[in-house]
């Protein structure tokens, strides 16, 4: 049995068209009550709860009252920024507290742990982001302000309660106190990436650096031309190379496969149709050969890709 549709069956307005009421189908309601300034200042419903909000003197929502024990507050700067923010809503209190400088915001924490911290330069342009969870970011612009590089780290798993961070260059600890919490950023990053760009904001390489557990490092550069393909090549550490070609649809067209540890080269062109999975042509060092337009076939062993 389908769920039964609720829709607005009426709404009510003040002299100044705001509305003050709405009825709904199942025969339930919402009512406001503003200010002289047009603010909200009390919410009402059928189901029996109030909510009541306050303003500074500026106008800004400094606290949310419901008579269901709910609330939230607010804090801000002299310039009317939001620098604290409690709220009890989602069944325990959580809060963020937020610094500033020259108006740009410089840290954030939160009662989960969790912190934010930014560096900018003279022209206001970010130049390092930090997360005490996911990782950290760095910026390069070229002199009109438009990116240039964009480095970052990342931890693919922290673990549960832990707060880390990555500063490989330095490979420092920063230790932080928010609220009664001691957070401390630590060197665990295991991805690295970095984005080039030209002057005209066009990304035109990418260079992803993973670290994995047990398999080691795995380097994937992957390079963006004028004609709309794209190269990826990929270094294992199981000593493998593999150069991709993919078109402007992001199918891949075709592969180099170069096993370093045996010389053996393969060479694999595959089907621009579809998901690009099926192999057209390939050949390897041993001059094996197949192409399924010709229906040449005499190659042994062709590796799955």
């Amino acid at each position: 049995m389908s769920e039964k549709k609720i829709f607005v069956k009426k709404q009510e307005y003040d002299t100044d068209g705001r509305i003050t009421k709405i009825l709904y189908s199942d025969d339930s309601w919402l009512a406001h009550r503003y200010s002289n300034a047009g603010f909200v200042t009390e919410t009402s419903c059928s189901q029996d709860i109030l909510t009541e909000y306050t303003y500074s003197e500026k106008n800004q929502i400094i606290s949310v009252e419901s008579n269901d024990g709910t609330w939230e507050r607010y804090t801000y700067n002299k310039d009317g920024k939001e620098t604290y923010h409690e709220s009890n809503k989602m069944g325990t209190l959580f809060w963020r507290q937020t610094e500033y400088k020259k108006g740009n915001v410089m840290f954030i924490g939160t009662s989960h742990g969790e912190m934010e911290k930014m560096d900018y330069n003279t022209n206001g342009k970010v130049t390092k982001y930090q997360h005490s969870r996911n990782g950290w970011a760095e910026f390069e612009y070229y002199r009109g302000g438009v990116i240039k590089k964009e480095r970052t780290v990342c931890n693919l798993a922290v673990p549960t309660g832990g707060f880390s961070i990555t500063d490989t260059e330095n490979n420092s600890k920063i230790r932080r106190k928010v609220g009664n919490k001691m957070v401390v950023f630590d060197p665990t990053g295991v991805k690295e990436e970095v984005k080039d760009f030209n002057k005209k904001g066009e990304l035109t390489r990418i260079t992803s650096i993973g670290h994995k557990k047990y398999d080691g490092k795995e380097v994937l550069v992957t390079e963006y031309h004028k004609d709309d393909c794209h190269w990826q090549s990929t270094l294992t550490t199981i000593k493998h190379i593999i150069l991709s070609k993919y078109n402007k649809e992001d199918v891949l067209i075709y592969q180099e496969i170069d096993i370093l540890t045996s010389d053996e080269v393969y060479k694999l062109w595959h089907d621009e149709e579809g998901i690009g999975k099926q192999i057209k042509q390939y050949e390897d060092h041993l001059g094996n050969y197949w192409d399924s337009t010709l229906g040449v076939e005499c190659a042994f062993n062709i590796p799955s890709v």
